[in-house]
């Protein structure tokens, strides 16, 4: 709908502001009331009442005389004119009505539309990186390295396990020493005395020579797995080094992005802004139209005051 539409004067036309309109309506309705009531009562009868035996006669109903029939058509005439003028300026309140009401719920990007403005796009972040672990890393090896880093990883903790402190290959060599130091021991037993006697079961040089060899072997592959594990952390910091890096430069660039968005945007709200005073300006001054045949209906409304 625009302004092209039947019920909208256009410009150096006559018209009615709504409030003028709604005050014409009103008073129609008023001045046809009368007119109603004289058409809903018409009757062409004269009805009388008698008491059988009396001579007196009451009259219950006056129906029009002749001189007054020309004066229904005029009633009729009077109302069908009334409503007419009411129906017109209903339904081009109605449209004025639903005209306001488009162009007050017309959003920002509808008048960008409307006005030829591009209204610009919110910007969107790109992806930023997450820091990558340690286990990152292991997973990312060459398959030969990674072969190699797990299998010093288990030996590293079969070893560990097996010759550490209050382990069983240390608590085993613990005890061959304690044994050796004290070959038998005393216990008693009511009123008898229980002789245990500890004797070594292998040399413990023999013993000693396999717990060093263990350690060295432990020590040789714990040196190979640190060294692997130092590679992998320097990869590891250099790796998150870019990435923060490459995430630094994501921000920043989401930022000036979004810096010259709200720019543009602010710029667009200010000239909408503005539109819609300029509008309200505009539709308050809209008048509805008035057909020609009505023109005299309306005059007669305003002489009425």
């Amino acid at each position: 709908m625009d302004l092209n539409c039947i019920f909208f004067a256009q410009e150096g036309e006559m018209g009615l502001t709504e409030t003028s309109a709604n005050h014409l309506c009103a008073l129609a309705k008023e001045q046809k009331k009368e007119a109603e009531k004289f058409l809903e009562n018409v009757s062409f009868v004269d009805s009388y009442i008698n008491i059988v035996g009396s001579d007196v006669k009451n009259q219950t109903n006056v129906g029009l005389k002749e001189p007054l029939l020309q004066e229904i058509k005029e009633k009729v005439e009077f109302v069908a004119r009334m409503n007419e003028f009411i129906a017109w300026f209903a339904e081009a309140r109605k449209h004025l009505e639903t005209y306001k009401k488009k162009r007050n719920d017309l959003g920002i990007e509808d008048f960008c539309k409307e006005q030829g403005i591009k209204y610009p796009k919110c910007p969107e972040r790109e992806e930023m990186g997450e820091a990558k672990t340690f286990e990152d890393m292991v997973e990312t090896l060459p398959i030969k390295e990674r072969e190699l880093y797990l299998a010093l990883e288990a030996k590293a903790s079969v070893y560990g396990n097996f010759i550490h402190s209050e382990m069983p290959m240390n608590k085993a060599r613990e005890e061959l020493i304690d044994k050796i130091q004290h070959p038998f021991n005393a216990n008693l037993e009511g009123a008898n005395t229980i002789i245990t006697q500890y004797v070594p079961s292998v040399e413990f040089k023999s013993v000693d020579t396999l717990y060093n060899e263990l350690q060295a072997e432990y020590r040789k592959i714990e040196q190979q797995l640190n060294h692997m594990k130092a590679e992998i952390r320097t990869k590891l910091a250099a790796e998150n080094v870019e990435i923060q890096n490459k995430n630094m430069a994501i921000l920043q660039k989401f930022q000036e992005d979004m810096k010259e968005y709200n720019i543009e945007t602010r710029q667009i709200l200010t000239k909408f802004n503005q539109f819609r005073t300029e509008e309200e300006a505009r539709l308050a001054k809209i008048k509805l139209a008035i057909p020609d045949r009505l023109i005299k209906i309306m005059n007669y409304l305003n002489s009425l005051g």
